[in-house]
């Protein structure tokens, strides 16, 4: 949260008074301009009331509308002029046959994410930089650009199998950012997934998750890793079954003992997954209308939620259903509404 406010402050000052105005509009949606608006036409009645003239609220009204705008317009002047000079600094130093500049230069450009397709092109011509620092560099910039930089995957798909295990863990959390564009990173990722050390399996697990497969290559070392672990590499593991397009029918069964069986956070993954799965998931009815009785509202609301998502499929839980609404949870009583809801309707 912290990058993402402070790059969309940059540049800063002038610039950063619009940057926070975006911010906080990304937040609370329209409701800030709103507000601004019915503050000014307070301030302009008041003074039209203190003048007792209508048109001195009017324009007052309109003086201010009129210096707000000019003062947006400034800041977005400016805030332009701040960008230019700041991006014409970077290119300068990756002429530069320092590659440590170079590397400096990557990680700059990399800041302006929010600033469109000009980084971007600069950092993809940085991945064939001679110097193997500055073009990891460059791909772990092109990461914040989301699927804009998908360039950059299979850069950092080389760096996963290194035996570095810090520049490993950026490599995977920038292959995760990247989501669907990095799908070509998948075979080094699943490889991970076998590693001795469970922060890189559960690291592995979730960029996997944001990438969103398409194919059942990932479900046999997935169900794995369900099967065979517990806690975070799990639950990611079980998350990412859930979003495998088509969906990963041959995956139900582990996630069916996983709901019986598991910690709580991976019961509450797996049944979101199953849930994911629609009418495929059948076979999981049973088990997911036993934990409608579990002792923790949070999953009697996850099991209601996935049977609600199975559908008219999942009629046998409807009398269970049915009897939540004497739920002591209020989100629970809600949940299992609406799963009747989706299951009668």
């Amino acid at each position: 949260t912290f990058n993402t406010v402070a790059g969309t402050l940059e540049p800063f000052p002038v610039g950063g008074v619009m940057g926070a105005m975006d911010f906080l509009k990304d937040v609370h949606g329209r409701l800030l301009e709103y507000w601004i608006l019915v503050f000014i036409l307070c301030i302009s009645a008041a003074i039209g009331l203190g003048q007792r003239s209508l048109w001195a609220g009017v324009l007052t009204f309109l003086g201010i509308i009129a210096g707000i705008a000019a003062l947006i317009g400034t800041g977005a002047f400016f805030g332009r002029l701040g960008y230019r000079g700041r991006l014409r600094k970077l290119r300068k130093k990756l002429l530069s046959p320092d590659p440590r500049i170079r590397c400096e230069a990557a990680g700059g450009l990399g800041e302006l994410w929010h600033r469109g397709q000009e980084p971007i092109d600069d950092l993809e011509g940085l991945l064939d930089d001679p110097d193997e620092k500055v073009r990891f560099q460059a791909a772990l910039s092109l990461a914040n650009f989301r699927e804009d930089g998908a360039a950059g995957a299979g850069e950092l798909a080389k760096r996963v199998g290194t035996t570095d295990h810090a520049l490993r863990l950026q490599a995977v959390d920038a292959l995760g950012k990247m989501g669907e564009g990095a799908r070509e990173a998948l075979p080094e990722l699943l490889e991970v997934l076998c590693d001795r050390n469970w922060p890189d399996r559960w690291q592995a697990a979730a960029a996997i998750v944001f990438l969103r497969p398409e194919g059942h290559d990932a479900v046999s070392a997935l169900v794995s890793v369900l099967e065979e672990e517990d806690g975070y590499t799990a639950e990611w593991a079980a998350k990412a079954l859930g979003v495998i397009t088509p969906a990963a029918t041959d995956a139900v069964p582990a996630l069916v003992k996983a709901v019986a069986d598991k910690g709580r956070d991976v019961r509450g993954a797996a049944m979101e997954s199953l849930g994911a799965m629609g009418e495929k998931a059948i076979p999981a009815v049973g088990v997911l209308t036993g934990a409608l009785g579990d002792k923790d509202s949070w999953i009697r609301g996850m099991a209601a939620s996935a049977l609600g998502n199975i559908g008219r499929a999942a009629a046998e839980a409807v009398p269970r259903l049915r009897s939540m609404a004497a739920d002591p949870d209020e989100w629970v009583r809600e949940t299992a509404g609406k799963a009747l809801a989706r299951i009668e309707g």
